[in-house]
């Protein structure tokens, strides 16, 4: 039973892990995508991606 719980918590780690990196990847694609937004509006700067 130990086993099993052992493999659990580490499945739960790596879904944990691999969650947190999604969050924080999504953080920085809307702050691109609204300096993107800045940038060509009120500058006339931007990138075509």
């Amino acid at each position: 039973m130990q086993a099993v719980e052992r493999v659990v918590h580490g499945i739960e780690a790596v879904v944990r892990l691999f969650g947190w990196i999604a969050a924080w990847t999504c953080v920085v694609l809307v702050a691109l995508v609204a300096g993107d937004v800045v940038m060509r509006y009120f500058f006339s700067i931007g990138a075509v991606w």
